[in-house]
């Protein structure tokens, strides 16, 4: 049930918003589905790439110095100097009349920065999730949907649709509906698969969980800001401004080593931890903004190469014969993840509870992901 930990723990925050992204994305990794998430398509960056033209000669035709400007003007040098005086008294009167000058624009970094830091107090809401994955030996798909209200505690319903396709053979799917009640001590998960019964698991708080929850919380709340190593202007439709983002792998897998290695059951899996987040290359994802009403609004989110360098080393550790091994490193070189997430109806819900009859007949179980 980390997962729902994980989620609850986040909405202490004040930007619930990310909380509930990771919380999302941690519910696929029960389904063996956490080691997927997704390759930006081509067209992001060629809008990035007109995007950072566009800046770079914004800041060319910037205004001249005002020194200049007067000297050309009392001199009559060039008609550009006498468009820049005109201009720059423009910006004077206009700042005698209460209107504010013209501002240079930030660069795409401190822009997604700011962005973050401005995000509004997200306490309802409703997540659409695409998470697919494909490769030779097979290719799985899975399409979800939360809704949620995090105060005073988290309440929320989904549904997780789950198809698994390999060569040669019909499709198998599966469909599970649940329900998530958090109280004051535990968290209660309630879960059906397809046609069948109820079943329900309650996790208790623990206190080693604080550290994880605020890791993350941390981390999604700036979108891995504070290890970008590149950030672009994507396309920008009316407020919405979509940032291309490019996060050290090196960095990343630093911090996401001190949480996971206490977490190893033995000698041999910290080791593979170990050599998995020391390796992690770098990973890209796009995200959009509503910078009127301040609102994550969708993303994207590429760490193909990240989950095959991991599988890689999983596999390479496995004692598999020498055939085996090539055979799936092979199909690890040819796969691909893709995850896009979206959100809607923000701040626009009353409550989510879960209903009598599933409270009054759900068995009480250990699911899969309390393992």
């Amino acid at each position: 049930m980390r997962f729902m930990t994980v989620t609850t723990g986040f909405t202490k925050k004040k930007k619930k918003i990310m909380a509930v992204l990771c919380g999302i994305a941690m519910a696929a990794a029960p389904y063996g589905m956490n080691t997927g998430f997704a390759a930006p398509a081509a067209a992001p960056a060629a809008a990035v790439t007109a995007s950072a033209g566009a800046q770079t000669a914004a800041e060319t035709t910037a205004a001249v110095p005002a020194e200049k400007a007067e000297a050309a003007a009392e001199t009559g040098k060039t008609d550009k100097d006498a468009a820049g005086v005109k201009a720059e008294k423009k910006d004077t009167a206009a700042e005698k009349a209460g209107e504010p000058a013209a501002v240079k624009p930030a660069d795409a970094k401190s822009s997604l920065d700011t962005a973050f830091d401005h995000l509004a107090e997200v306490k309802n809401g409703t997540y659409d999730l695409d998470l697919a994955t494909s490769a030779p030996m097979g290719s799985a798909v899975m399409s979800s949907n939360i809704t949620f209200v995090s105060e005073p505690y988290t309440r929320a319903k989904g549904s997780l649709d789950i198809t698994f396709t390999l060569p040669g053979a019909p499709a198998f799917e599966r469909e599970i509906a649940y329900y998530i009640r958090e109280t004051e001590k535990a968290t209660a998960f309630y879960c059906k698969l397809g046609h069948g019964t109820w079943e329900k698991s309650v996790t208790p708080r623990k206190p080693a969980d604080k550290k994880v929850n605020d890791f993350w919380a941390e981390a999604f709340t700036n979108g891995f800001i504070d290890m970008a190593k590149n950030v672009q202007f994507g396309v920008q439709d009316g407020s919405c401004q979509t940032y291309l983002v490019t996060v050290d792998g090196k960095a990343f897998g630093k911090l996401l080593l001190e949480q996971l290695k206490p977490m190893a059951k033995d000698e041999d899996m910290q080791k593979t931890t170990e050599e998995i987040c020391r390796s992690l290359p770098d990973f890209t994802y796009t995200v959009t903004i509503d910078t009127e009403k301040n609102l994550l609004t969708d993303m994207h989110a590429n760490l193909t190469e990240p989950i095959r360098k991991a599988a890689s080393i999983i596999v390479k550790r496995r004692d598999l014969t020498r055939a085996e091994r090539e055979e799936m490193l092979k199909d690890i070189r040819e796969s691909t993840v893709d995850l896009h997430l979206q959100g809607k109806d923000f701040n626009a819900l009353e409550d989510v509870q879960v209903p009598a009859e599933i409270l009054a007949s759900a068995k009480a179980t250990e699911l899969p992901l309390e393992k």
